[in-house]
């Protein structure tokens, strides 16, 4: 588990101005709303109408040692705090004093802190705007690295507790590691998961000794490896690892598309694992930044094996809407590649084309996000992720630039979060109630994916990206009885599909596709 100050690394807790708006705005309030209500918390959070709400789940006998928690974060984090205070301090003088007339004279007023790390603007409707300098501020006292850490516990079934609302404690049956995610020894570390024959020098790189290297022994594979067989094909093999994360292989490039990936232990529905990964992935890319596509959990272990992170470009600088690549460098992603829409990216044998989807975001100007056409093999398969039919015309101009597709994976999630549950910390002024419950992080349902179908002509349609899979409980709590329109919805839409002579299904933990190779004009 990597951690931010103890609490879950998230695509928010890693760019500076976001982590601090998430400190003062969600991680303060969580801890603060605990301490008010301990039983309240521990009961909600298992109570299935009430999972992925803001629970801290931990058990109200420990809440002395989340108090002494609370007490150490307000008095350790002052300056990110104050940081946090500025942020919104800077919005409120936007609002107050930027009414289309010059900005040169607010530079003046602008906190302390903000100095030389902000620019002031219009945009061309004249509504004033904060750019930060990201750059600068991962080089500021506001990125602090030394709050980063991993923690080591072995995992023995699907459950497991929400991960985003409940800070990490100290627990006698998990190894804490204060390392930076930039440090070389986290690849060294991740790789004894897969790898045996380095234990000893990774116990001297990470000065263990004693009680805690043989904690690490019971946590890694400390034999040798099982080799990886990679696909002996002329054409490409489709793996399927559950929700959105899906591989494809040919003899010359492997590509892994949003890598949230399960882990090896007994028990539970098969899956693949990272065991299943090859020992070199050519091109990691993900679709979007959101927690159950973007996981530091499973993505960071992969750093040593990844050669090349593709993520949707974007304009950086905004409090929605930060500079991806930079935070991935920052963690120690040596090579990211920014891909504009309808910009492709050659291949061995192919090409990686970023195209624009809709929705899924709460209706934020958000522009990190790609939807990704993989042509191998004389194939073109369409990972379309959280894509919402909100403009069926879209779809319409794609289908003439990129004409038909052979596979289209797409997620139907039908009704998504409020605005308020993914994006409420950074939020910097009240919304309505009535306004956060209709704007939410929604995908398509049985209407609007058909409509794609329509407009794109696939051979096969694969749903996705549902959050059914059992190990995903702590990222994604869906409760089968409360979110089941997306699985009706998907349903109908496989019946529809089959009825129209179309390959489809909605799979389930696993699933292989092995194609030819197809020449063109077949």
């Amino acid at each position: 588990m990597p951690l931010v100050a103890r609490w879950h690394a998230t695509e928010q807790l890693i760019p500076p101005v976001q982590a601090a708006l998430n400190l003062k705005n969600v991680q303060l309030e969580l801890l603060r709303s605990y301490l008010a209500s301990p039983e309240y918390h521990w009961q909600a959070a298992r109570t299935p109408a009430l999972i992925g709400g803001p629970w801290v789940d931990i058990e109200p006998a420990k809440s002395a040692i989340v108090e002494q928690f609370l007490t150490a974060t307000e008095r350790d984090h002052k300056d990110r705090l104050a940081f946090a205070r500025d942020i919104e301090a800077l919005d409120r003088l936007l609002r107050d004093h930027a009414k289309g007339g010059g900005l040169i004279g607010l530079y003046g007023k602008v906190p302390a802190s903000l100095r030389g790390y902000v620019e002031l603007a219009y945009d061309a409707s004249h509504q004033p705007l904060a750019r930060y300098c990201e750059p600068l501020l991962y080089r500021s006292p506001y990125y602090d690295a030394s709050l980063q850490s991993i923690a080591l516990r072995l995992i023995e079934s699907d459950h497991r507790a929400a991960q985003f609302t409940t800070p990490f404690l100290e627990s006698e049956d998990a190894l804490h590691l204060p390392l930076r995610f930039c440090d070389d020894a986290v690849d060294e570390l991740f790789a004894l998961k897969t790898q045996g024959g380095r234990f000893a020098e990774t116990c001297e790189r990470l000065d263990l000794s004693g009680r805690e290297r043989d904690k690490l022994r019971t946590l890694v594979m400390t034999d040798g490896p099982s080799p990886y067989r990679r696909p002996d094909i002329a054409g490409v093999r489709i793996r399927y690892f559950g929700h959105a994360c899906v591989l494809f292989e040919t003899k010359d490039v492997s590509v892994l598309i949003d890598p949230v990936v399960s882990y090896d232990y007994p028990g539970g529905p098969p899956r693949f694992t990272h065991r299943d990964l090859p020992d070199r992935i050519d091109f990691a890319a993900i679709t979007h930044f959101h927690k159950d596509h973007l996981n530091f959990e499973t993505l960071l272990p992969l750093r040593c094996r990844i050669q090349n992170v593709i993520v949707p470009k974007n304009g950086g600088g905004s409090v929605q809407d930060p500079s991806f690549r930079l935070a991935l460098k920052a963690i120690g992603f040596d090579d990211v590649i920014e891909l504009d829409r309808l910009e492709a990216l050659p291949l061995p044998g192919g090409e990686l084309v970023a195209l624009p989807f809709l929705g899924e975001h709460a209706d934020l100007d958000i522009q990190s996000k790609s939807a990704y056409l993989i042509r191998l093999a004389g194939h073109a398969i369409l990972c379309a992720a959280d894509s919402a039919n909100i403009e069926p015309m879209l779809y319409r101009h794609l289908h003439r630039d990129i004409g038909d597709i052979d596979i289209l994976f797409m997620g139907m999630e039908c009704v998504g979060a409020p605005l308020s549950t993914t994006y409420g910390g950074i939020l910097l002024r009240p919304l309505a109630r009535g306004f956060d419950q209709e704007r939410r992080t929604t995908g398509s349902d049985y209407a609007g994916a058909l409509g794609i179908i329509e407009e794109l002509n696939p051979k096969h349609v694969y749903v996705y990206a549902m959050g059914l899979e059992p190990w995903l409980g702590h990222v994604l709590p869906i409760d089968s009885n409360r979110d089941a329109l997306g699985v009706t919805e998907s349903d109908r839409l496989v019946k529809a599909c089959r009825q129209r002579g179309i390959v489809a299904d909605r799979p389930f933990c696993a699933m292989e596709l092995v194609l030819s190779p197809q020449r063109k004009g077949h």
